[in-house]
């Protein structure tokens, strides 16, 4: 049978691998535990922190082993590199080293280093076999050059093995977390732990949500890429000890920030990551709370946060807390009712234009701070008699005194500037919460 590497073409060629590289490839061969054994022992101790897991070193020999009487094998046999596959023992090592957290430039840089030392070898046994000149750098130029192929074929074949396995794998941790984030937003009775171990995220501690999106409008670009770096900036931000993310569409991302103890409103408050991004992000937070059971109802809360901020059209780069928006949130559930309630307490002080917009405000302010033009005069940066000029006007236009029906015009106040005509829940047909 003659030979199929393409570079055993003429009769000098030829006769070097039958006189010198054929008997080489055997002693290779006969050679490849002892050279494997140190092949592991040398890295074992160079990179110990890919040898973590019991038995690898083992796994890492037998891997090392493989290939190389494979590659004497192709030498032997005047086979071409390019067709070769890789053993199923250095296969699944590549698997094992995936799953281990072993990167794929590591795995590569083992393949390399085996190469280096069978090169060496092979140079070894050259110069002691050899005696003519001529031949010693024929027949090393020849072996240099057919087991470099072989040491590329081997690293590609590990590459492609690798970067499919990592696909699958990632695939398959997806779904298992997008199902027990489902589990659990879903209420159904799950073990906290397993939950927990599932996603590598503690359950038994303090979890803040997060909603963060990007608008339509503003231009979709990369919009996870840019979600998931503000959302870590966030999690950095406020001091959180682990983060879960988990992409809703392409446009909005979910994620928890699990606490030790529960960050403080303030604290929280006073937190803007993600400004100056493109495209622009917003953020909505749920209330800290503990267990399965606080991480869906903080998420639950985030939804309602960010529904609130998409109908009063808060500003990009901005954080609306669960907790200054619970009313809004609550009477807007149903948002044409809420409508309609509005309407009937406000009258044409839900009108759009100017003075309706500076009485509402003034008498929202007045309320606010009990009733007290003083103190209300204070916070406006106006004339106490301009507050009590612009009560009488607003009263003039209810019908009624303000003092009769206080909570209702709090609620009604509180909830106009989200309720625009042509407002709806701010989502779009196709759009994920």
């Amino acid at each position: 049978m003659e030979p199929a590497y393409p570079a055993l073409q003429d009769e000098n060629s030829l006769r070097i691998w039958r006189e010198i590289l054929q008997p080489m490839s055997r002693d290779m061969r006969a050679s490849a535990p002892r050279m494997s054994a140190e092949i592991a022992a040398g890295m074992s101790q160079t990179f110990p922190q890919l040898f973590e897991v019991e038995g690898s070193i083992e796994r890492n020999r037998a891997a090392t082993e493989a290939n190389i009487t494979l590659g004497a094998g192709i030498i032997e046999g005047g086979g071409d590199p390019t067709t070769i596959e890789l053993p199923a023992v250095a296969a699944a090592y590549g698997l094992e080293s995936l799953h281990s957290g072993i990167s794929l430039a590591s795995l590569v840089r083992g393949v390399r280093l085996g190469h280096a030392e069978v090169s060496r070898w092979a140079s070894a046994w050259l110069r002691e076999h050899v005696e003519d000149r001529d031949e010693l750098a024929a027949a090393s130029s020849l072996a240099s050059t057919w087991m470099f192929a072989i040491a590329d074929a081997l690293s590609t074949a590990s590459e492609v093995g690798y970067a499919l396995e990592r696909e699958r794998w990632l695939r398959s941790a997806a779904a298992v977390r997008t199902d027990t984030i489902t589990e659990i937003l879903a209420g159904r009775e799950i073990d906290a732990v397993g939950a927990g171990q599932r996603l590598r995220y503690e359950l038994d501690r303090e979890h803040l949500a997060v909603i963060a999106w990007v608008e339509p409008s503003d231009g979709g670009g990369d919009a996870l890429s840019v979600l998931d770096s503000a959302v870590r900036a966030l999690a950095e931000a406020s001091g959180a000890g682990a983060l879960l993310i988990q992409p809703s569409g392409l446009l909005v991302t979910w994620a928890w920030l699990s606490h030790a103890r529960a960050p403080a409103a303030d604290a929280l408050d006073s937190l803007q990551p993600g400004r100056g991004a493109t495209p622009a992000v917003r953020m909505a937070l749920g209330e800290p709370a503990r267990g399965v059971a606080g991480f869906r109802a903080s998420h639950e809360q985030a939804v309602h946060a960010r529904r609130v901020a998409r109908l009063e059209g808060r500003p990009a780069w901005g954080i609306t807390r669960y907790g200054e928006v619970a009313l809004q949130a609550t009477v807007s559930t149903d948002i044409e009712q809420a409508r309609a309630f509005a309407a009937h307490k406000l009258g044409r002080l839900s009108s759009d234009d100017e003075k309706s917009r500076r009485l509402a405000a003034t008498l929202e302010v007045y309320l606010g701070e009990q009733c007290s033009r003083i103190r209300a005069a204070r916070r406006l940066g106006i004339h106490e008699n301009t507050v009590s000029y612009r009560i009488r006007q607003a009263e003039e236009i209810l019908g009624h005194s303000v003092q009769d029906d206080t909570l209702g015009l709090r609620v009604a106040l509180a909830i106009a500037p989200m309720l625009a005509p042509g407002n709806s829940d701010g989502r779009g047909p196709a759009e994920t919460s």
